[in-house]
């Protein structure tokens, strides 16, 4: 199976990668935009780690990132067992959980394509508003038809989220240490992918149903998207603002 996702990698993924990616633009054109940002935050490589641990905008994205990875790992982890519990075929709730793969790609080349025309950052705190809407459909749905729309909503989302993510962390701290912010993002987000399940798992032992654990999922990723909303854009702050 690792020999045949590799070739398909190879055969397909390297070729797209070939044609669709884009060249670093000219040294012409990177003075153009340079004078023409004049005024923004981010040095030409960016900001240290040490220097975007001193900012605000660096704990509000990682803060909202953490909470809303917990609501994905509790309804990655859990929404099988939840329509199962609800009286769903066992087969049927597993094909709704496996399309929310196919439901993403649509979200993971639209909406990224539509980042270069606006905000990733409001575009990202969309999709987690989508994903509150789809835990909700989850929780209220009556019939397959309704499971269907969480699954295109949620779907679509989670796929755009990822890029997303990656696009708003270099627009705010450049590349100079992208990897490193990018690490240090990960520890909280971390535990909240380990935390999430189990704390979805111990209210169901309490309660004998996930409801509960699905609404704290849907406000969370209500108060996610709201958190990176908010957070300031990038060209008000200085290498030392708090």
């Amino acid at each position: 199976m690792l020999l045949l996702f590799g070739g398909l990698h190879l055969v397909i993924a390297m070729p797209l990668h070939g044609l669709l990616l884009r060249r670093a633009p000219r040294r012409e054109d990177t003075q153009r935009a340079q004078k023409q940002q004049e005024h923004a935050f981010l040095r030409e490589d960016g900001v240290t780690a040490r220097e975007a641990l001193r900012q605000r905008p660096f704990w509000m994205l990682t803060v909202s990132f953490a909470i809303a990875m917990l609501g994905n790992t509790v309804l990655f982890t859990h929404q099988i067992a939840h329509l199962i519990h609800r009286g769903y075929d066992p087969v049927l709730a597993a094909t709704l959980a496996g399309g929310l793969g196919l439901a993403s790609l649509p979200g993971r080349v639209g909406l990224n394509l539509l980042s270069e025309r606006v905000s990733p950052r409001r575009l990202l705190g969309l999709c987690h508003v989508v994903q509150a809407l789809g835990v909700v459909v989850l929780i209220l749905a009556p019939s397959v038809p309704w499971l269907l729309v969480y699954v295109l909503l949620y779907g679509a989302a989670f796929g755009a989220i990822s890029p997303l993510k990656a696009s708003v962390v270099a627009d705010y701290f450049g590349k100079k240490a992208y990897g490193t912010i990018t690490a240090l993002q990960g520890l909280p987000i971390a535990l909240c992918n380990a935390a999430g399940p189990l704390l979805a798992g111990w209210l169901y032992d309490l309660l004998g149903r996930y409801d509960l654990a699905f609404w704290l999922c849907a406000g969370g990723f209500l108060l996610a998207g709201i958190g990176i909303t908010l957070t300031p854009p990038a060209r008000q702050w200085t290498p030392h603002a708090l």
